[in-house]
């Protein structure tokens, strides 16, 4: 949950979006020049290489949402934005994404660490290439309810000039400010609109209110499935397989009767599955709070002050954890993967004293 729907974006929310954007778009631009690299490519860092572009794409959307919020005249202004409801869905969207992926690398280790002899034939490319898919088709499928119901930007003009004053300016009103029967809208102090505004505005609400908007209802169970699909689910997914890695780990003995090869190939295999064991445990660190925050969510509604994690702050302790979580991994990969870390000394060379 890098971007909220229920309060507006401030001055400091939007500066904070902009500084995590520039840093976790500098990080990632790195770690795709390095996995992407021909000599590097390999199924774990084209994964990796999707994930940063995920997370990516999530912040800017996040970044965008956030300054279409705060540029708005009025906060009925940006709520009806296609911009800002478009950057809202897209953000949660390469999110999602992101969490899937991260499932899906956690899920091909787990195999590996627990048939070492068949879990490599087992992870073949085939697989790969499904549970990627996987990973963008979820995603896609439960937030196209919120794509298909995008709106437009209302505007309605009144020439009623006694009623309202003047008749040039434009009001950005959402359709469920009037009262068609009543002739009259009560964002605007339940003024009384005459013939002529009150004909332009059943006739412009009817445009509006089309037949392929989704009910509230109908919203609410794709969010109810989505939360357990694409967050509850994955969470617990990405936490058992993170366990199960780190105690493979912890059991994985080299002993110097070894043969070199062999112990060469142990200790590979130990760096990595250290480096996707924290990777994972980069990803709970933002998933975990926005999975109990969408919980809460659609438990309880937005308007529960009384509950920390849907107040001002709690949305934004899950925003921060969200971001944070995105600019771990070039650590990550910096402090686990000497082939990392040769890479950057050739493709950034330093001078040594």
């Amino acid at each position: 949950m890098l971007c909220s729907d229920v309060s507006i974006p401030g001055l400091k929310q939007v500066i904070r979006y902009i500084m995590f954007t520039t840093v976790v778009l500098l990080f990632n631009t790195i770690v795709l020049i390095i996995w992407i690299k021909p000599s590097n490519r390999s199924a774990v860092t084209m994964c990796l290489s999707l994930l940063a572009i995920c997370d990516v794409l999530s912040i800017v959307c996040a970044t965008t949402h956030a300054l279409t919020g705060f540029t708005s005249d009025e906060w009925n202004d940006g709520s009806f934005c296609p911009v800002y409801q478009l950057s809202h869905v897209l953000s949660s969207l390469f999110h999602s994404i992101s969490v899937l992926v991260t499932m899906s690398l956690a899920l091909q280790r787990f195999v590996v660490c627990a048939f070492p002899f068949r879990g490599r034939r087992i992870c073949n490319k085939k697989l790969q290439i499904g549970l990627i898919t996987i990973s963008f088709i979820l995603p896609i499928g439960f937030m196209s309810p919120n794509l298909y119901g995008l709106h437009t930007l209302r505007k309605v003009t009144f020439s009623n000039m006694d009623s309202l004053g003047n008749d040039s300016v434009w009001y950005n009103r959402s359709f469920t400010d009037f009262d068609i029967e009543k002739r009259s809208c009560s964002a605007l102090n339940n003024k009384t609109l005459s013939e002529e505004t009150s004909t332009d505005v059943r006739d412009y609400t009817a445009i509006c209110v089309s037949p392929i908007m989704l009910s509230g209802e109908i919203l609410q169970v794709f969010l109810f499935w989505r939360i357990i699909f694409l967050h509850i689910i994955s969470s617990i997914t990405i936490t058992f397989c993170m366990g199960f890695c780190l105690l493979t780990v912890r059991k994985t003995k080299i002993r110097k009767l070894q043969s070199r090869r062999v112990e060469t190939m142990l200790t590979s295999h130990k760096k990595k599955t250290l480096l996707l064991a924290l990777v994972m445990f980069s990803i709970l660190t933002g998933e975990i709070p926005n999975c109990i925050y969408l919980t809460l969510k659609m438990v309880y509604g937005n308007s529960h002050d009384d509950i920390w994690l849907l107040s001002r702050t709690g949305q934004t302790f899950c925003e921060l954890f969200t971001a944070n979580s995105y600019l771990h991994n070039v650590v990550i990969y910096i402090a686990m993967s000497r082939q990392f870390r040769r890479e950057i000394c050739q493709q950034f060379p330093c001078k040594r004293k």
